[in-house]
């Protein structure tokens, strides 16, 4: 007989679901749209494992390892989606290192089959380094940003479910169902922090600083440094602006600044803004966090 709290992780599980529609809509205009899809495939394919193990007792062990293996497996890849969501180049990191990456990681399932089915999975100290590592590249891009806590919580579960299979670990300190429910419970609050990480926020500070701010956000830390080196060499240095952009905004170099050089600076901020991050939004999504035109103590309408 199964427990309640199997039941509530199943409930739970499902429910998320509901979590989704809202994320999808708020990466409309952007390049995270394929990092976001991968992301409903995660949560069908946990769904899936679990009701397979909650519903269907007499599944072959060898079937539901894999079942278990393979969401695993699935679920590092949205955080990797993100490290290749610039354009021209998103469609092409989808099929050129997102699909080999997860036949990478999914060959130790591979290597089990036979005629006559797949036989109990193990995975040796080499498998779960590379687990570790693609973890680190992925989840890491979001540390120091609102989405910080679910790229660890995300992190963690996925570790703790692939220690099922580990012979590094074995399964002595934990057993089994306890792994996999820690690791479903792991991932439920992974969706209801991403779900909180990413609702649309009050436009307190209109303009290019808030560009900058939401962008990084969504985009992490990696493409961030990158478009906030590019900015400060060809705008910064070049037109010796009295700041440099930083990693949560304008940090000046000047205590005085006049009003005059701080609304020009503004104005060349978003010039900036706009001409570096059109690889990875749509004009609409820029405009949405700007003050409205002819009205600059107003935002404009951030429909996320």
């Amino acid at each position: 007989m199964q427990s309640a709290a199997e039941w509530l992780i199943f409930i739970a599980l499902l429910t998320c679901g509901l979590v989704l529609r809202p994320l999808w809509r708020s990466v409309a205009g952007t390049t995270l749209r394929t990092a976001v899809g991968w992301g409903l495939v995660v949560w069908a394919a946990w769904c899936v494992t679990w009701s397979s193990t909650l519903l269907i007792p007499n599944l072959s062990p060898g079937i539901l390892d894999q079942l278990w293996y393979w969401t695993v497996a699935i679920s590092v890849i949205p955080a990797m989606a993100v490290l290749g969501a610039r354009r021209p180049g998103h469609g092409a990191w989808n099929f050129f290192v997102l699909v080999p990456l997860l036949l990478v990681l999914g060959w130790p399932a591979l290597t089990v089959w036979t005629w006559q089915g797949p036989e109990r999975l193990q995975i040796e100290t080499p498998a779960l380094i590379g687990f570790c590592l693609t973890i680190l590249m992925g989840h890491g891009n979001y540390l120091s940003t609102r989405l910080a806590l679910p790229a660890l919580l995300s992190g963690v579960s996925v570790l703790l479910s692939l220690s099922q299979f580990s012979t590094t670990f074995g399964t002595t300190w934990l057993s089994t169902p306890s792994i996999r429910s820690w690791g479903a419970t792991g991932i439920v609050a992974t969706l209801i922090g991403v779900w909180i990480g990413t609702r649309p926020r009050p436009l307190t500070v209109p303009g290019a600083e808030r560009v900058w701010s939401d962008f990084r956000e969504a985009f992490g830390i990696v493409w961030a440094k990158r478009c906030l080196d590019r900015i400060n060499q060809e705008f910064a240095d070049r037109e010796r602006w009295p700041a440099q952009l930083g990693p949560f905004g304008l940090e000046w170099t000047r205590s005085e600044v006049s009003s005059a050089e701080r609304a020009h600076l503004e104005a060349r901020l978003e010039y900036a803004l706009r001409w570096m991050l059109r690889r990875f939004v749509d004009p609409p999504w820029i405009q949405s966090r700007l003050p409205a035109p002819g009205n600059p103590s107003q935002p404009g309408s951030c429909q996320e």
